[in-house]
Order: C-alpha cells, then structure tokens, then sequence
C-alpha cells in the first residue's frame, strides 16, 4: 500500500521471510510544469519516436504518482503499446463494465506484446469520457485467458468525504 501526500510517499510492505510490516516514506519531486506541458493535449501518435530502430513512446508524467493504478486511470502504456498499429485494432462496439458504458476495442498484439503476455489477441474497455481503462484481457491463440484486468466498481465525478483523506 502507498499513500502521497502531495510532498512524499509512504510505503507500507510486508516481508515474506519474517512477515513483519514496514513502513518508509520517501519525498518525492514535483512534476514540473515543463513536464505537465510536454505532453499536454497530445496523442499517443504524437508521442510516439523511434531510437535506435525500435519505436517507444514519451509517457506522460504523472504528478499524482498513482503507481499501479495508472495502468487503469492512465493507460498509456496499453495504448502506446498495443495500438501503435492502427491496421492490428479495431473498435467493435459498446460493452458495460462496472456500471459504464465502454467502447471495446479488440486486436492482435505485435510480436514483443505477444510474447510478453504471452498470448495473440487483446480485448480492452475504456470509459469514452474519461480515457479509463476498466477491462482488459489478453487471450492466446486457443481463446485461453492469460492475463486481465477489470474494474468491478466505479464512481466517476462523484462526492468524496474529504475526511477519508486525513492523514494520523
């Protein structure tokens, strides 16, 4: 678990061996304004370079440093990676997940992608508003399901209890 501040990050793991808790807080730098323009109002197509003959793109920063909750709130890596392509994807449809209309997206992934996930074909679901990833899976050849993602609650643009947020 990680909580930011705004300031640092605080890091609570378990250690397998002993499964003692600990806890670290490490202060972490702001992503300038320089870096939030950078990328700002681009798209991935815009972004993406190729150094040294193999094609990567510049991610945006992310100031609210959401670690593993990126891969749904920001999902660029999923775009730049599995989209870079535009002839291997195709959009399909309107699926709901999580109490949201999605569009689905389905394609096959290149050769690095297929061997990292080790599968052939990918699924994803993203909130046309917001860019949010909810659902992914990526299925080999035989339809088997090798790896996913999905959100099974959601609340978009809602309330918060701001004393949920006070740290002891």
């Amino acid at each position: 678990m990680s909580l930011y501040d705004g300031d640092s990050i605080e890091v609570a793991y378990t250690i397998a061996k002993t499964k003692e808790t600990k806890k670290e807080k490490f202060k972490i730098p702001k992503v300038s304004k320089e870096e939030k323009d950078a990328t700002k109002n681009s798209t991935i197509k815009d972004r993406l370079i190729v150094m040294n003959g193999e094609t990567s793109f510049i991610r945006k920063a992310d100031p609210a440093h959401m670690g593993v909750a990126a891969t749904s709130l920001l999902p660029q890596d999923f775009a730049g990676g599995f989209m870079e392509d535009p002839a291997n994807w195709n959009i399909v449809g309107n699926e709901e997940v999580a109490g949201v209309q999605t569009v689905v997206i389905e394609g096959t992934l290149d050769e690095y992608y297929s061997s990292k996930y080790n599968g052939g074909n990918f699924k994803l679901n993203v909130d046309p508003n917001t860019g949010i990833l909810l659902q992914m899976e990526v299925r080999d050849k035989a339809g088997e399901l090798k790896r996913s993602l999905k959100t099974s609650s959601i609340k978009i643009n809602g309330t918060l209890d701001e004393s949920s947020f006070v740290i002891e």
